[in-house]
């Protein structure tokens, strides 16, 4: 996913950085890629009603 963003323009350092901190590298569904970076900003200490997805 990430090679294929910075083939078409780049990708922004914190969502490098939020996709290489996912548990999982396969994903049913765009609600479940959603859940996945969910949980990795709420790990981070991000409040919930600050998470930017």
């Amino acid at each position: 996913m990430i090679r294929g963003a910075r083939d078409k323009g780049g990708v922004d350092r914190e969502v490098a950085a939020i996709i290489g901190r996912l548990t999982s590298s396969r994903f049913r569904s765009l609600d479940e890629l959603h859940q996945g970076v969910r949980e990795v900003y709420l790990s981070l200490g991000v409040e919930g009603e600050q998470l930017p997805i």
